[in-house]
């Protein structure tokens, strides 16, 4: 098979730049290597030749346009530097190759030395090559040797140096290819590069590097990634070195859908970096990884800067979504991103996490975080050590949301948190077995948080063997050596906790809280005490506890809302108070010694926390005790917030009662303290609660109801309480009234009804004891619909003795009521109802001017209005009927003498009389025709008689 090898060169400023590349090409017999001139003058080289190299055979022609052609006539070991001095020959002072592509077969390209030139390689489509013994410096392509849907590639001997690139480069990049090897790669000098990556692997199957490392420090002016490795399987890798190098940031391996991958010898040192972070491991979606003896020494940053999203923290390890995976054997020393955070292993969704053999040595940081496990199962850790670290906030394990963990010997001694101090911390955790774990001389200075040794909430099934805890110091705050809450089955056995002290609060050795089943056993506990007011176990004369029950001394055991716990065989010495318990607790004691004596307490009956209404005073609090022998008792003293109020001796078996009386309303605490005759203390504390107990009482509340838009309404509420205090009214849960409220005093709240919907109101009632009451109620509001008065609303008058009534008709929706007051008082109410007419009766009203209101809503809460004037007239007067006719007649019949003349006049005002008394039965004058033509007997005067409508009034 016969091979085409072709070498661009282009020609810059004397000198010849181009690219090179190595093909298959079938229908030449020989190789040939073509050489691109741009410009070259044909008369400044010779037209064709020939020259040999190691035996080797090559000749060349010009063709046109400042192509030059080279042929390989025999051999296919191409060997750039020595092809170079050979040119020379013909003219070709300088050669600075810009490219080289193979994408042959069987192809070995050694000897190259790019140290003043320019040079990429690129290996496209190729089996069986090999790229040896070379040096590559002055890049300006993106990147040093490429392989690209390649088989069988062997990268052997390359050293990088002396870049100046302005672009962002990668030595090394792997792309869709099988089988392939990369050794002894060295970097130097490279200076004057934005971001430099060291290798970038992506989908590749048996890749195998060894021996990669920077031999000279340099910098980098943006970010640093060592290996980027993407959907690739069966990579091994053995020794890969770092050192010295400074950058804006790192990422020195990304491995992200990879399976069956192997690290060994990872050394990372000598790294500074400034705000972009310091990422050691990202591991992603990937499985079957061992990654063996990582060092990383002396990193530091070098900003101080405000970053409080962490992106200038320290990562070493990353582990997302993956699983089986193991890391081991991991040195750190001396690492100071301090004040940033520093995090050796943040593992989240993880199965079968193995972690062993971790040293860290030195630390100075700000947060500091030994392992973050959550959201897995199937963790093991073990043989980790810390020693000597300053922390502003220190965890060494952190386990959330997992199961079936074991955490085997780990070490931490003289570490140091300024702000807060959590050793191990676990919540939500399910089956973890721990073993030989010490926590040894250990202090904190936080003003604000308790130290804790181990935190353990809401789990279950947590094993604590062989461990010890000791000399953990907090100056101003509480130290617990273990602290567990809601959680079942903990087992503590054959540990010690020595020397838990706190200068100015309480320290605790175990801390049992509402956590059912535990057993601490086969244990000691020394020297759990109160710097400051220490005691001996023996001389505790008074207890003054604050509101979170316990004082500053300390305690050996605390056990709070929890049931069956078992204290068995265990040891204290030279502890304040070497066990206490609440009302609520259950409790076996077996075999435990105090100070060198066996307690004979056995059992103790105690009360529960009692909540007592302040005018059911008194209340008796009974203590019982048992010991074994019963004759192994002495005294006893009870304490109500610290002042000795009671005291005497006890028998086992028998009550000991102390009786509440004319306590002040509040939180009280009483303590009763039993002392054996071997001189053991055990104390129990009941919290007293004086209070009103019972709640404020509604005598009037609301319905819910609807509401027309814009209409005018209230809510209302009254109570009843001897001590009234709050109330608070919420709409939709958020509270849009607050004030003090009277007992049977009403409570209004004015309601908006501009917008349309509907929302629910609350209203909640307090006394001054906290007692409460609350009632909730829904309004809709909703379009209105017209309210309005067909007719009724004319005055009225008539004579009195009439029978006589005033009638109205209302229209609106369905129905509503009315109320009709006469003259201010009410005096009629009912419903009305739609097209029904209402008719109310006023014939017995007095004679004279009456005012009738009346007043109708309807289901929407809208309302009208409306008044009428009622007249009530004398009763009618009776009248003669008289003849006219017959009047004039006689008068006329008469002679017209003088003395006629009075008849005369009587008949004329008899006339006037009439008239009178017709004016005012028709409120007119009428002449003498009409009044002639008058009916016999005139009707009283009505009104009008027309239907006159009235729009609602709404307020």
């Amino acid at each position: 098979m016969k091979w085409h090898i072709y070498l661009i060169i282009t020609l810059l400023f004397g000198s010849f730049g181009g690219s090179l590349f190595v093909h298959s090409n079938q229908q030449n017999a020989d190789h040939q290597m073509v050489l691109q001139i741009n410009p070259v003058p044909e008369e400044k080289i010779a037209k064709q030749g020939s020259f040999q190299i190691d035996s080797s055979d090559y000749s060349y022609r010009y063709l046109s346009d400042g192509v030059l052609e080279i042929s390989l006539v025999d051999g296919n070991n191409f060997q750039l530097k020595k092809v170079k001095n050979q040119l020379k020959n013909i003219g070709i002072t300088s050669v600075n190759a810009t490219l080289m592509t193979i994408s042959s077969s069987n192809v070995t390209v050694t000897g190259l030395d790019f140290v003043d030139d320019l040079l990429g390689i690129k290996i496209i489509g190729a089996d069986n090559v090999t790229v040896s013994s070379s040096t590559l410096g002055n890049q300006t392509h993106s990147y040093g040797i490429q392989v690209v849907r390649s088989s069988n590639v062997l990268i052997k001997g390359i050293t990088f140096t002396g870049y100046s690139t302005e672009e962002n480069f990668t030595a090394i990049e792997l792309y869709d290819s099988i089988n392939v090897t990369v050794s002894n790669i060295d970097f130097n000098k490279n200076e004057g590069l934005i971001s430099t990556r060291v290798f970038s692997v992506s989908n590749v199957t048996n890749l195998d590097i060894q021996n990669v490392k920077t031999i000279s420090s340099f910098t980098v002016s943006g970010e640093f990634e060592g290996m980027s490795i993407v959907g690739s399987e069966n990579v091994n890798m053995q020794s890969f070195s770092l050192n010295g190098i400074t950058a804006n940031g790192y990422s020195i391996f990304e491995l992200i859908n990879t399976s069956t991958l192997t690290f060994d010898s990872i050394v990372l040192n000598n790294l500074n970096y400034y705000e972009g972070g310091f990422d050691g491991f990202l591991i992603q979606n990937s499985s079957q990884l061992n990654i063996t003896s990582v060092e990383a020494k002396k990193n530091s940053v070098l900003t101080n800067i405000l970053d409080p999203s962490g992106k200038t923290d320290f990562n070493l390890f990353r582990i997302l979504n993956s699983s089986s995976i193991k890391v081991e054997t991991i040195n750190l020393e001396n690492l100071i991103p301090f004040p940033y955070g520093l995090h050796l292993f943040l593992i989240s969704n993880g199965v079968n996490i193995n972690i062993d053999d971790m040293n860290t040595i030195f630390a100075t940081t700000g947060v500091f975080n030994g392992v973050v496990v959550t959201n897995s199962s199937g963790i093991m850790l073990t043989n980790f050590n810390y020693f000597f670290g300053i922390s502003s906030s220190l965890n060494f394990i952190s386990l959330t949301s997992v199961s079936n963990a074991t955490i085997d010997s780990i070490t931490s001694y003289a570490n140091v948190a300024t702000a807060k101090l959590e050793l191990i911390t676990l919540n939500e955790v399910e089956d973890v077995d721990f073993n030989l774990i010490a926590l040894l001389t250990i202090s904190s200075y936080s003003s604000s948080f308790p130290s804790l040794g181990f935190s353990i909430q809401n789990s279950r099934g947590i094993k604590l063997n062989n461990s010890f805890i000791q000399s953990v110091i907090s100056s101003t705050q509480p130290v617990y050596a273990i602290k567990i809450s809601n959680s079942s089955d903990f087992l503590l056995n054959n540990s010690q906790i020595v020397s838990i002290t706190s200068e100015l609060a309480e320290s605790v050795g175990v801390y049992i809280d509402a956590t059912n089943n535990s057993m601490v056993s086969n244990s000691q506990l020394n020297y759990i005490q109160n710097t400051k007011n220490s005691k001996e176990v023996n001389d505790i004369t008074s207890s003054k506890l604050s509101s979170v029950v316990l004082d500053d001394k300390g305690y050996g055991f605390v056990i709070v809302n929890s049931q069956n716990t078992t204290l068995f065989n265990n040891i204290l010495y030279s502890t304040d108070i070497w066990m206490t318990k609440d009302a609520i607790s259950t409790l076996t004691l077996i075999n435990n010694t105090v100070n060198g004596l066996e307690s004979n307490l056995i059992s103790l009956i105690a009360p529960n926390d009692q909540i007592i209404d302040v005018k059911n005073q008194p209340v008796n609090i009974t203590w019982t005790a048992i010991t074994n022998p019963v004759n192994s008792t002495d005294s006893y003293a009870i304490y109500l917030d610290g002042d000795l109020v009671q005291n005497g001796t006890w028998i086992s078996g028998e009550e000991i009662t102390y009786t509440i009386t004319n306590i002040s309303m509040g939180v009280h605490l009483l303590e009763i303290v039993f002392t054996e005759a071997s001189g053991f203390n055990t104390s129990d504390i009941v919290i007293i609660e004086i209070k009103e107990t019972k709640p404020p009482v509604f005598i009037q509340t609301e319905k819910s109801t609807i509401v027309a838009k814009d209409a005018d309404y209230s809510l209302e509420w009254r109570a009843s309480d001897e001590n009234p205090d709050t109330y608070s009214i919420l709409r939709n849960g958020t509270e849009i009234d607050f004030g003090h409220w009277n007992a049977n005093e009403s409570i209004i709240y004015s309601l908006s009804t501009t917008t349309i919907g509907t929302w629910n109101f609350t209203i909640i009632i307090r006394d001054i004891g906290g007692n409460e009451n609350r009632q909730t109620i829904f309004i809709q509001i909703v379009e209105p619909v017209d309210l309005f008065l067909v007719y009724g609303d004319e005055d009225i008058t008539f004579y009195k003795g009439d029978v006589e009534s005033f009638n109205f008709l209302i229209h609106g929706l369905d129905s509503g009521n009315y109320t009709v007051s006469i003259d201010g008082v009410p005096t009629v109410a009912g419903t009305w109802k739609v097209n029904e007419e209402i008719q109310v009766n006023i014939t017995d009203l007095s004679i004279g001017s009456h005012k009738i209101i009346v007043v109708a809503d309807d289901p929407l809460h809208q309302s009208l209005s409306f008044d009428v004037l009622v007249t009530v007239l004398p009763p009618k007067t009776t009248t003669t009927t008289v003849n006219i006719k017959e009047k004039l007649g006689s008068v006329i019949q008469e002679p017209a003498v003088s003395n006629n003349l009075p008849i005369f006049a009587s008949i004329i005002g008899a006339f006037v009389a009439l008239g009178l008394v017709v004016r005012y039965k028709q409120g007119k004058m009428p002449r003498l025709n009409k009044l002639l033509k008058r009916k016999k007997k005139s009707s009283p005067p009505q009104s009008s008689g027309k239907k006159k409508s009235k729009k609602s009034k709404k307020k």
